[in-house]
């Protein structure tokens, strides 16, 4: 079976996860191919593939903005007659609750040809700016949250709100995902399209409020709640925002220039993520104060070890 995972990914937390299932597929005898969204644009021919794989952050109760406009430009799958629909199966990362991400993005993929066999979100750490500037002032309390979270964990979800790196992804977070990745392959390999889900489907398992919410974050309002700002006095002219831009948002004439915002955000935050020298803040957000420095040495350790059944 030939597999192809799309992969947008701004922190390395998604990247761990895609890269997981690749393995995942490649180990049970599978072609996977990974493909970056945004260090390859343009959409690859998925005429041969049996199995789509889509895999992005959650942004602002949604899918990444960036995925979402690189599933617009995905050409319509013919679907020859003597073959059921091509099947895909959807993962993303966040730090609370998806909201829409996985309705409107399965509308997407039914719209080009794809039906959705599953959906599975792995918890990380909030990457969000804001979130983490605002609760920063709470982090010397840090430990008594996690002591909590780790003994009464219906907790855990509340204490998200002022501890955002309380959800660590764990061995176990790990063998979840792998039971689910080889629940769709198994799937997908004897084309089973009566085990996919509808975008309907997929909305009654969220609460309605936030799958709201999410269908009501328009790209004015998440480049309203986002609003990058570049201090010139800390900027060092390294390129790196411009490089990590995957909208082409940022701009600059040259080496020696102090990059540009331009009016294509889409709110992924990757500029203030990776800015090396502390000179990008954001709406709610101070240099530094909310930046995610991405997944831990043991969150990386856990998804590399050798996945047991």
């Amino acid at each position: 079976m030939k597999c192809t995972i799309l992969l947008h990914s701004a922190t390395g937390n998604t990247r761990l996860v895609a890269e997981f299932a690749s393995r995942r597929l490649s180990e049970a005898g599978h072609q996977c191919v990974l493909h970056d969204v945004v260090a390859d644009p343009e959409p690859p021919d998925c005429s041969q593939v049996d199995l789509l794989g889509v895999a992005c952050p959650t942004n602002y109760f949604g899918q990444s903005r960036v995925m979402q406009q690189f599933l617009d430009r995905m050409p319509p799958m013919p679907e020859p007659e003597d073959r059921p629909p091509r099947l895909a199966f959807q993962l993303g990362t966040c730090g609370g609750d998806p909201g829409a991400h996985f309705v409107t993005q399965a509308e997407q993929l039914q719209r080009i040809g794809w039906l959705t066999l599953g959906a599975r979100t792995v918890s990380f750490p909030d990457s969000w700016p804001p979130h983490r500037a605002i609760v920063k002032p709470l982090s010397f309390t840090a430990a008594i949250g996690h002591a909590l979270g780790a003994k009464l964990a219906p907790l855990r979800a509340l204490l998200s709100l002022p501890y955002p790196d309380i959800h660590q992804p764990t061995h176990r977070t790990v063998s979840r995902l792998g039971r689910f990745i080889n629940r769709v392959s198994r799937r997908a390999a004897v084309r089973d399209h009566l085990a996919a889900q509808s975008p309907e489907d997929l909305a009654r398992d969220r609460p309605r409020a936030l799958v709201h919410l999410g269908r009501a974050m328009t790209l004015e309002k998440i480049r309203h709640a986002t609003d990058i700002r570049i201090d010139a006095q800390r900027c060092t002219r390294c390129g790196t925002c411009v490089d990590q831009c995957p909208s082409g948002c940022l701009t600059r004439e040259d080496d020696q220039s102090v990059p540009r915002v331009g009016t294509t955000c889409v709110g992924c935050w990757a500029c203030y993520q990776h800015c090396p020298s502390d000179a990008i803040s954001g709406w709610h957000a101070p240099a530094v104060l909310g930046r995610y420095n991405g997944p831990t040495p043991a969150t990386i350790e856990a998804f590399n070890a050798k996945w047991l059944d």
